[in-house]
């Protein structure tokens, strides 16, 4: 597994649950796109593309919660420029302190040292399935 690869995708979890938007997107290519149509919850709208978007999708999203922490439970390489991250997500509602949990799977394309994309699926064996493999 490319341990830069790694690195840069913790550091960017890293920011994220640090609030740093910004931070999290440092590494990011221009182009770069959140893909969260798979999504049950905030950010259904679909494909977020470009930093200031996805900056404004990021803040929205945000601004839900109170608390907001992603804790990674699995980081498995499928190619050379391809991670699933399994993600354990816990936040607390804005206004009325509802905790919510989940666990959901993304799949991030870094290239040349920046961050490409990141597609969001509801489970592990989705994000394996999208990519040609089983559990």
């Amino acid at each position: 597994m490319s341990q830069e690869n790694v690195e840069l995708l913790r550091l960017t979890i890293d920011s994220i649950n640090r609030g740093d938007i910004h931070g999290a997107l440092e590494n990011a290519a221009d182009d770069f796109e959140a893909d969260w149509s798979n999504s049950i919850g905030p950010g259904r709208k679909g494909i977020y593309s470009g930093k200031g978007e996805v900056r404004e999708f990021w803040r929205s999203f945000a601004e839900a919660f109170d608390e907001l922490r992603w804790d990674p439970e699995e980081i498995m390489e499928v190619d050379e420029s391809r991670i699933i991250v399994v993600n354990h997500l816990r936040a607390r509602g804005t206004g009325s302190g509802v905790a919510v949990e989940g666990v959901s799977a993304q799949l991030w394309t870094i290239t040349e040292g920046k961050g490409r994309s990141v597609k969001l699926f509801q489970s592990k064996a989705d994000a394996l399935e999208a990519v040609g493999l089983r559990e």
